[in-house]
Order: structure tokens, then sequence, then C-alpha cells
């Protein structure tokens, strides 16, 4: 399989590569907190790692996201929301081209591109969504996924690009993004 990157999103599905388990993920959330690494908690019952590559079982992903641009540096963060209810970023844009693989359980993307496309992801799918291009994840039931960036050079970081995800839900900023 190769992943490549384009102006348009897209969905793969039944990639044939191990799942994380809860218990790993769990391992993975407590090696975190001992350790004292940054995480971030989201509303209801929501939880992000910035270390996913450090799950032997995110690295075949990874090596296929890394194939894309070798240039540039790679992230990969866990989502994980123990509940359907679990609030994430709302509608944003990335400032980086993601690729998303989710692992355990069902989440719900809603894509802004020339017209509104909704996928709904299961264990196994990945989906690709350039930098720029406004989307929105909801949990449909507790789950796990790992998103995989190709970082921009001119990249903010991590926690100011969350203060201007809440400035762009609330600017003229998507409006113009659909018009063009």
């Amino acid at each position: 399989m190769k992943l490549e990157i384009s102006k348009k999103h897209k969905h793969y599905t039944a990639l044939d590569f191990p799942l994380l388990t809860w218990e790993e993920v769990i391992d993975h959330i407590d090696k975190n907190v001992i350790a004292e690494y940054t995480t971030e908690a989201q509303q209801n019952y929501g939880v992000v790692t910035y270390n996913a590559y450090e799950m032997e079982k995110t690295l075949p992903i990874l090596e296929l996201v890394k194939q894309t641009d070798t240039s540039r540096e790679y992230t990969a963060y866990m989502h994980l929301s123990f509940s359907s209810k679990t609030e994430g970023y709302g509608r944003h844009k990335d400032q980086a081209d993601v690729w998303h693989w989710q692992t355990i359980g069902k989440s719900r993307w809603v894509v802004f591109d020339r017209e509104t496309v909704v996928y709904d992801l299961t264990p196994g799918e990945l989906i690709y969504i350039p930098k720029g291009m406004y989307h929105q994840v909801t949990p449909l039931t507790p789950r796990v996924g790992i998103s995989y960036g190709l970082e921009a050079q001119n990249r903010i970081p991590h926690h100011e690009w969350l203060k201007e995800t809440q400035a762009w839900k609330e600017d003229e900023g998507f409006e113009n993004y659909l018009k063009n």
C-alpha cells in the first residue's frame, strides 16, 4: 500500500495491520502519566497523547506516512474517547496533512470540501485530510484513533494552535473557505 499527499481527502478501508487493544492503550496512558509527559484532557472523558509512536502497533502506519514526504517532521497523536459524548476540537482545520487510523470503536468524520462528506470510521480504516481542510470528528462509541501528521515547517506550538482552533470556529474563515 502507498499513501499520497493531495488536495483531496481520501478514505482507506480494511487496512491489514494489527489493531491496538484497550490494554495497550491504558498501558500507554499509564506510561505517559508516570513519565510526566504532556497529555490533554478533553471534555467528557477524552484524552490526547502526543507520543503514540511509542506503541509498537502504530509504527507500520507511521512508516507509510513518512514515505509520503521524507523532508518533513511527523507526529503521532492518540485520541481516546471513553464516551460517545467526549468533546473534541469541533469543526476545525489542521496546520498539517493528517492521516487518522481508527483502531478501536467508531467515529464520524464530517469533511467540508466542495460538498460535505460523512465517513463513519471503524477499526482498521484510515482517513486522509489535507492541511487546511475543515473537518469535524465525533465519537460514535468509546474509541481510540491515531492521528499522524506531516508538519509544516512554520508550524506553531500545539497549545497556541488550540487557542486558534476556537477562533476558527468563531470567525468567518469557515464560510469563506467553503466559497473558495
